[in-house]
């Protein structure tokens, strides 16, 4: 585990250090919050896909999405992001009580790797891409999106 306190954000380099470290690869997955409603922490998840590139690791790289998706640029395929979850609530600015969950096609086929120049890993995230490009600039204010009430 990478230690850390609520106050701040992932340090890429303390992450690089501890994947490299992990020579028989007993960590199996980087899990990661995008942005902390409580405390208004956001990491940067490019730079932390990058990092987990750049070290050569084969954990699965898992974000958390909720507060984010629809408010921020999302970049799935690009950034190396295997598995992305999100829920109706906060950054979707809709009722909570639906979630989405999306693998990386690649990884679902075992390759293990990203291709880059596809748009969406899946359907429902495309259908995502498409919401935030009409309802960005509704959000653009918007740094850290809350539970909406129904």
């Amino acid at each position: 585990m990478l230690r850390g306190d609520w106050t701040r954000a992932v340090r890429a380099t303390e992450l690089e250090a501890l994947l490299r470290a992990d020579k028989h690869h007993k960590i199996k997955a980087i899990l990661v919050t995008r942005v902390d409603t409580a405390s208004g922490v956001v990491n940067d998840i490019e730079k932390i896909g990058r990092t987990i590139r750049a070290a050569g690791h084969p954990a699965l790289y898992i974000v958390d999405v909720v507060a984010s998706l629809g408010c921020m640029p999302f970049e799935m395929d690009k950034w190396g992001i295997d598995v992305a979850m999100s829920g109706s609530q906060k950054g979707l600015m809709t009722p909570p009580g639906l979630s989405a969950g999306n693998p990386s096609w690649e990884r679902r086929r075992g390759r293990g790797h990203h291709t880059s120049g596809r748009k969406c890993s899946t359907l429902a995230f495309c259908h995502y891409s498409r919401l935030l490009r009409d309802t960005g600039a509704a959000n653009k204010r918007a740094r850290v999106a809350p539970t909406r009430p129904i």
